[in-house]
């Protein structure tokens, strides 16, 4: 069911107090452009009348508010739904305990400036990228056990908060990139059950990286940390990333393609790492030192010599 071309709420709830041969229908959608957003700012409770859906989709609107009850007739049906490129300044999360199959949730490219505490048994998806202003608590994913992937790209994120992702067995990626990030402290990205895949971090200003600030990463981890302010990797805090790592084919990517950025003073600091080719191949080609020497082509004989 499309319904793209409304031109107000009105017309809305008319096309919905229609009678409709069937009250379960697979997908809606309403898609506007980037030119011509459909000028609905608001969905009100029971907008869709007796109609369920599996999948509803919404796209380049106005839509700035939705009822709480506005999506509840397919609380048993829905499996996929998206609000996003819209003006939604808030969303009715008290929902979400009773969509028991909905897996995919995205919310991305919005205004959302607070989200509540998020519940949800059967929640796999949650994308809530570019929310620029977005602020949680740090109980916001606690209730999400069986989460996959979680997008919080671009939502001006200063801090992480410690165990934010903790406890999530089935947590297979986390992006976190083009934030406004400066450290990493210790359990900044613990996580449970060593599925993790993917921890993009690329993009932030991140200078200080604490002990423990990562655990529970699984041997096939890809970590990006590209374009930030990085200038060592001590040993102290590193070598236990690199040495979980190196049981499977994880990487550390800090590859600088701007000197500026992840500038590795390349000291004696880095001879752990230099002197080590079981641990130095977890950390990916195109890593340089502030110079712009590739710290692949440092000679780990000159480390093995001067830094005694």
């Amino acid at each position: 069911m499309d319904c793209s071309n409304v031109v107000d709420l009105p017309e809305l709830q008319q096309i919905f107090h229609a009678n409709f041969p069937s009250t379960r229908y697979r997908r809606f959608t309403m898609f506007g452009t980037t030119e011509d957003p459909v000028p609905l700012t608001y969905l009100p409770d029971e907008i869709f009348g007796p109609i369920s859906f599996q999948e509803i989709v919404i796209r380049y609107t106005k839509l700035q508010r939705i009822g709480t009850y506005a999506f509840m007739t397919s609380n048993s049906t829905l499996q996929t739904l998206v609000v996003t490129q819209s003006d939604l300044q808030s969303f009715p999360a008290t929902i979400l305990p009773e969509m028991s199959v909905l897996e995919d949730l995205d919310l991305s490219y919005n205004e959302l400036s607070f989200l509540p505490d998020l519940c949800s048994t059967s929640l796999h998806d949650l994308d809530l990228a570019h929310n620029p202003d977005l602020s949680y608590t740090s109980l916001a994913f606690e209730q999400l056990p069986y989460i996959v992937n979680i997008n919080l790209a671009s939502c001006g994120m200063d801090k992480l908060e410690a165990n934010l992702f903790l406890d999530k067995a089935n947590l297979s990626t986390v992006y976190l990139e083009e934030n406004q990030l400066t450290e990493l402290v210790a359990g900044s990205l613990a996580f449970t059950g060593a599925a993790i895949n993917e921890v993009i971090l690329s993009g932030n200003k991140i200078s200080t990286v604490e002990k423990s600030f990562a655990s529970g990463l699984g041997t096939n981890t890809y970590l990006a940390l590209l374009k930030n302010n990085i200038t060592t990797l001590p040993e102290e805090v590193w070598r236990q990333v690199f040495e979980q790592l190196s049981l499977g084919q994880g990487s550390v990517l800090l590859d600088a393609f701007d000197p500026a950025d992840n500038p590795l003073a390349c000291g004696c600091d880095l001879a752990w790492l230099v002197t080590d080719p079981t641990l130095l191949v977890h950390l990916a080609e195109g890593a340089t030192c502030a110079d712009d020497t590739p710290v692949h082509d440092l000679d780990p004989q000159y480390y093995e010599t001067n830094c005694t």
